[in-house]
């Protein structure tokens, strides 16, 4: 049994994280690199503790994550930057891009082996929401930006956004509001600029520092071309 808990740099308890396997150790054509997702491995009790079976452990690592990841967010996880050396995992669904630090539970499953203590840092955090020529992204918008093809009506208009990991990783990647909403979350930043984009030629930075939440309102504008190729874009930092 792997005995752990999970702290704030204060040494705070954290309670209700959850931890979910990662599955290096099962990548085949059939078991791509992913988080096993379906159920969370444990999660945290009030005084910050937590045990996994040792016993069914083929992967090294948990992933811990402040929310619960959705079941089926396995069919659009992604893992571009896996660094098991580097303790961290880049997960995206709907709703949320997040950097998520790994523990390693490798040493620590002996028998006999004392309960670890992990400090969780949240580093920058950024909501928002994306609205589209002054209207909230839509269902319309999802399934038009599911299914359309390049040329077709609306296909440029993808937000997208640049940022770092806490240990030094570059990813450009998809945001995908919630539909309805628009609301979309970014964790586990590293402290710098984020830059979004819409169709690969209007951009806006915006900085963070560690540890800050930054609310945004991110607009697009579309122009003449029906692709939404010449969209611009402008965020607002929400007070």
């Amino acid at each position: 049994m792997y005995h752990g808990r999970l702290t704030d740099a204060a040494h705070h308890p954290l309670k209700g994280y959850y931890l979910y396997w990662d599955s290096p150790g099962l990548i085949t054509a059939q078991t791509p690199n992913e988080l096993s997702v379906d159920q969370p491995a444990a999660t945290t009790r009030a005084d910050g503790t937590f045990d996994v079976p040792c016993g069914t452990v083929i992967n090294p690592a948990l992933a811990i994550s402040a929310v619960q990841i959705p079941p089926d967010a396995h069919r659009n996880l992604i893992t571009p930057n896996e660094n098991k050396h580097e303790n961290e995992v880049y997960v995206r669904y709907t709703g949320a891009n997040s950097i998520l630090p790994l523990v390693d539970v490798r040493h620590a499953c002996a028998p006999g082996a004392p309960r670890q203590t992990t400090i969780f840092r949240p580093n920058a955090t950024v909501t928002g929401t994306l609205s589209i020529d002054g209207k909230l992204y839509s269902a319309a918008d999802a399934a038009r930006r599911a299914t359309a093809q390049p040329g077709d009506p609306g296909s440029d208009l993808v937000q997208g956004a640049a940022f770092n990991s806490p240990n030094g990783q570059g990813l450009v990647d998809s945001i995908f509001p919630e539909p309805g909403t628009g609301v979309f979350t970014l964790r586990g930043l590293a402290p710098g600029d984020i830059v979004f984009v819409v169709a690969q030629s209007s951009s806006v930075k915006v900085p963070v520092v560690d540890g800050q939440l930054v609310k945004v309102a991110v607009a697009i504008t579309t122009g003449s071309l029906p692709t939404g190729g010449d969209a611009t874009i402008s965020v607002t930092v929400v007070p």
